[in-house]
């Protein structure tokens, strides 16, 4: 966990599986928030509005890297030794070299901040953007493989991707004439709609259980 301080700092807050409490200051930029997420080394990666920044566990720094505007919520993904980071305004996500910090590729499809990043059993990176109010699917070499039509407004929300081939995604508002939010299913490989179900509101990210209930 961590804790915005002054002067651009960040509090990390980390608990062992022993229990023990380690508490470390990591130096960043930023004026405003900020995410973070941790690999399977214990090494932390820090996104803000002004770039990324990765430390040890013990809060040396590795690397930084500027110009990345990384979204406060729902930001990162790790696929390998690649780390995907989601944008804010008219960006996408960026795919970042986990072990130098540089930027092997950017997508400029998404409007007024894109969310989650997730990735599929093939390396298919999926997104949500809530200005343009579409999902989009990237391969891991940064080319397009498909984005769906404007669907309704995808605020903070994810996309949960099933074994049999399939995208979970809902919306904030309704959808088209139909009178209500939805719970929306997406074709993985093409982006076609499957269905729609009505639903609640959906502002936040969220997964299917053993039941197979959201």
């Amino acid at each position: 966990a961590g804790t915005a301080e002054a002067d651009g700092e960040v509090l990390l807050h980390c608990t062992t599986v022993e229990g023990n409490c380690k508490i470390a200051k990591l130096a960043v930029a930023t004026t405003s928030g900020f995410s973070l997420t941790v690999d399977a080394e214990g090494n932390v990666y820090v996104g803000t509005n002004e770039g990324v920044w990765s430390f040890t566990a013990d809060g040396a720094q590795r690397w930084s890297t500027s110009g990345i505007n990384v979204t406060e919520r729902g930001s990162f993904a790790i696929n390998g030794n690649v780390l995907y980071a989601a944008l804010k305004k008219t960006d996408g996500v960026a795919a970042i070299d986990m072990a130098t910090g540089e930027v092997k590729w950017k997508t400029s499809k998404g409007s007024n901040d894109s969310y989650f990043p997730t990735i599929g059993p093939d390396g298919t990176i999926y997104y949500t953007s809530k200005g343009d109010k579409k999902v989009y699917a990237y391969n891991p070499d940064g080319t397009l493989k498909w984005e769906t039509e404007a669907i309704a407004a995808l605020i903070y929300t994810n996309v949960v991707v099933t074994k049999d081939g399939k995208l979970y995604t809902g919306t904030q508002a309704n959808v088209g004439d139909t009178g209500s939010k939805q719970l929306l299913t997406i074709d993985a490989a093409t982006g076609s709609l499957i269905t729609m179900e009505p639903s609640d509101q959906i502002m936040s990210a969220f997964t299917f259980g053993p039941d197979a209930r959201v």
